[in-house]
């Protein structure tokens, strides 16, 4: 409603002869308006970004040189050009397409601000268009930067309908913004959520972060040793205390093997979570947590190893293990679990006795040394146990050393140039290189992707998870047992598994010190003083924030809104309240929407009858100086320069035409409206100088 009246109103004050907003609006909204637009570069393609650029300069060339704006033809141009690289050089990408069609619009909308209603338009323009881009990103330095944009593009918006200055201006959008706030806290805490998650056109894809692929290949975890992006944070409970060393953060599992590559093949079914701890052994001990996971457009989720249960509707279980997600990723995902510790030998369900189907692949082709090598470990070892730890002693006693960048192994038997001759790699070379050999041995073996370790936050009480802890290690299946974890990494570098992957590389760049420096150097970095210390607060305390606004904001979904009413005594949120739900935020958001323009019409309606009078008493001011042979006022001609006017035809007049204007430019104009409306009736009505001139 207001969207249409808005523009009738300004067409028609600019029919009356309004002049067009002056040469200041052009600049605060050429600003508005790249800040809006400037978000969405990170996800447009190339030409997004240059059309708007160009258009934006060409106008600005336009206003300098104050030439004809671009006409109907040029208009269409640009138009179809934006059209075509769309249709053209699309990707397939629904929510990218219509978000370079917005740019296209209001890189044309930029051609054309010359009225008034021009300015209006572009500006609900830059209101969606800045706030597409949670589309893409949901981050809080986004949310913050899109409060500045919100802000100016207000500004801009008041400049443009005619405010007087910016600072003025700045002052009414942050009380307009402020106003708004109230409204947007109760909307986003009582609108009903959808249950899943919400895809624009099948977008969300170019939300997605770099991690882990799903297939397991030489360098493809080693890629992200340096990369220092939040993969997972993670909330765990101060007891039981899980030692960093059993930090196994389980992601998807890999049971198709070639060697030193490995691939998921059969996708594992879902099935229910364990729930019966083993009957024999140490009884397990339980810790549930909270984990909230970056977009990575897969389905696997991660959990500490094993998980046995969760109050997330997302999450399921697989026979391997695992748990994944219904959808894939395409957003943070808050969820909750349940796992058992110690983890080293937790069987699942099923016959421990009989070994499962599917797990005793080998590679096309095998080197037959690596062959020999598993045959005598199993003649001369005879049992499971026997072999695992012949394998072990075969990895901690030949050189084998672990390496960031051990290098491309592009050998026609990758497996034996690793096994044999170069023996350097990453957890990844192990744990697919011990696998293959277990398998070749006669022992069931997968290879389990995740992370291990993570960073603790002393400010927030979270632990944060980065890309560069991505790790892989070894499942067997022992007679009687079940799965056991076996991880190779820890014959080789067991201090990446005691410290965390970022403090054993930084324990690494320490060269050829002692083992007591290296720990000495190790405890300095970890606990910093002065200024390295303020920067590290700083970084500790943003990561807290950053948790918080994805834990309380983005992580506010389904089943935290179902909670909250729930606790508010809504009782259970089924179909039907959630109905309910909806009409009655339509309802809150209808009724204080409704409020806010009574209150708006209230105060307008005396304002206006205020202006109205003050307009009156004036034109009867007006017409007196006419009708005594002084000048008509001008359409649009200012207070002032009719008063000038009218004091050079009516000289004996002055006193009397100089406290009428006084006072109507206090009433109309000044602050507090200038006082009471008295002083202008009476000073009208003591102008007669018609009475005057017959007197003379």
């Amino acid at each position: 409603m207001i969207g249409t009246a808005v523009p009738q109103i300004v067409s028609a004050s600019e029919r009356a002869g309004e002049p067009p907003p002056p040469g200041r609006a052009i600049v605060w909204m050429a600003v508005s308006v790249g800040l809006a637009v400037f978000p969405t570069f990170f996800y447009l393609p190339f030409w997004g970004p240059l059309l708007f650029t160009s258009c934006a300069v060409w106008r600005w060339v336009l206003e300098r040189r104050g030439a004809e704006l671009p006409g109907a033809a040029a208009k269409f141009g640009v138009f179809a050009l934006g059209s075509g690289l769309i249709f053209v050089l699309g990707r397939g990408d629904g929510s990218t397409a219509a978000l370079a069609f917005l740019v296209v619009l209001v890189s044309l909308k930029i051609l054309e601000l010359r009225l008034r209603r021009d300015y209006i338009i572009t500006a609900l323009l830059s209101y969606f268009l800045v706030l597409s881009g949670f589309f893409f990103n949901q981050s809080l330095p986004l949310a913050i930067y899109t409060v500045g944009a919100l802000v100016i593009n207000t500004l801009a918006l008041a400049m443009a309908c005619g405010a007087a200055a910016a600072r003025p201006s700045l002052r009414l959008s942050l009380a307009l913004c402020a106003q708004t706030l109230p409204a947007v806290i109760l909307l986003f805490i009582f609108f009903p959520r959808l249950e899943g998650q919400f895809t624009l056109f099948g977008g969300g894809s170019r939300m997605a972060r770099s991690g882990i692929s799903g297939e397991l290949r030489p360098g493809e975890l080693s890629r992200l040793a340096e990369n220092g992006e939040i993969a997972l944070r993670v909330e765990l409970p101060a007891e039981p205390v899980v030692p960093q060393s059993q930090m196994y953060w389980r992601g998807p599992v890999l049971i198709q093997c070639d060697g030193l590559s490995w691939s998921a093949g059969r996708i594992a079914a879902p099935s229910r979570p364990p729930s019966a701890p083993p009957e024999t052994g140490t009884r397990p001990r339980v810790v549930s947590y909270r984990v909230t996971v970056e977009p990575h457009q897969n389905r696997w989720l991660f959990a500490l190893d094993r998980p046995i249960a969760s109050s997330t509707k997302e999450v399921q279980f697989l026979e391997n293990g695992s748990v994944e997600s219904r959808v894939a990723l395409n957003r943070k995902l808050l969820y909750s679990l349940t796992s058992r510790l110690p983890t080293q030998t937790l069987p699942l369900p099923g016959d421990l006795n009989e070994p499962p189907a599917g797990y005793r692949q080998l590679p096309r082709s095998l080197s037959p040394k690596v062959r020999e090598l598993a045959e005598r470990w199993r003649k001369q070892a005879g049992t499971e146990d026997g072999i695992i730890d012949a394998a072990r002693t075969y990895y901690r006693n030949n050189g084998f050393r672990y390496s960031l960048s051990p290098g491309a192994y592009e050998s026609a038997d990758p497996l034996e140039e690793f096994l044999f001759s170069r023996r350097r790699g990453f957890c990844e070379h192990y744990a697919a290189s011990f696998a293959t050999l277990m398998r070749t041995a006669g022992i069931p073996a997968r290879v389990v992707l995740g992370y291990q370790g993570g960073r603790p936050n002393w400010m927030g009480s979270h632990l944060t998870v980065l890309q560069s802890d991505a790790h892989a290690w070894t499942e067997l299946w022992l007679r009687g047992r079940g799965w056991v974890r076996i991880d190779p990494t820890a014959e080789i570098a067991p201090e990446r598994l005691s410290l965390g992957a970022e403090d054993f590389q930084a324990l690494t760049r320490f060269g050829s010190m002692t083992a007591a420096e290296r720990l000495q150097q190790l405890f300095r970095l970890r606990n910093p003083t002065g200024f390295r210390w303020l920067v590290q607060s700083v970084a500790m305390t943003w990561d807290t924030l950053d948790h918080q606004w994805n834990l309380r904001v983005i992580g506010y979904g389904f089943d935290s809104q179902s909670d909250l009413l729930r606790d508010l005594g809504f009782g259970r949120f089924g179909i039907l309240s959630g109905a309910i739900g909806i009409f009655a935020g339509m309802a809150i958001a209808s009724g204080m929407f409704a409020f806010f323009l009574l209150l708006r019409a209230r105060s307008g309606e005396v304002s206006d009858a205020r202006a109205s009078a003050v307009q009156k008493l004036y034109a009867k001011f007006c017409a007196r100086v006419s009708k005594a042979g002084g000048p008509p006022r001008a359409p649009g001609e200012g207070p002032l320069d009719f008063a000038a006017r009218a004091t050079a035809a009516l000289p004996s007049e002055r006193e009397g035409i100089e406290r009428v204007t006084e006072s109507y430019v206090s009433l109309r104009y000044g602050r507090d409206n200038g006082g009471p409306l008295d002083h202008l009736r009476a000073a009208v009505r003591a102008f007669r100088p018609g009475r005057a001139h017959r007197a003379g």
